[in-house]
């Protein structure tokens, strides 16, 4: 891996990936999951993705979120954005009492541009 500053010139764009898995007591009802999709509406947030984990590797982690940004400046808007505080306030419902029930982890990748105008096939 390259630091930013010594990666090659690209087409693409710089976007980061903010992953969080948590350790929770039950699953989230439909209307909190609609709340975490409400997250989209923040400026700078490209996409979410939220569910229960199906398999037996989440070492206790048993919900997990991935949500895509734009930019880093994107990314450390959302964290004081009020409908990201929001959300928070309802995850923490639903916590296990553990000090380690949230892992969070952020990286920066290059988003690439599709060379091909997709909206020509619609």
């Amino acid at each position: 891996f390259l630091a930013p500053d010594r990666r090659p010139h690209s087409m693409g764009r710089e976007a980061v990936e903010h992953i969080v898995l948590f350790k929770v007591t039950r699953n989230f009802t439909e209307s909190e999951v609609a709340g975490l999709m409400s997250l989209k509406q923040i400026p700078g947030v490209l996409s979410i993705s939220c569910g229960p984990n199906y398999t037996a590797r989440g070492r206790g982690y048993n919900y997990g979120a991935v949500v895509r940004f734009e930019s880093m400046m994107a990314a450390a808007a959302y964290q004081s954005h009020p409908v990201h505080v929001r959300q928070l306030e309802v995850i923490k419902g639903v916590l296990q009492p553990d000090p380690e029930a949230v892992l969070a982890l952020d990286y920066v990748f290059e988003l690439k541009e599709c060379p091909i105008d997709w909206r020509g096939f619609v």
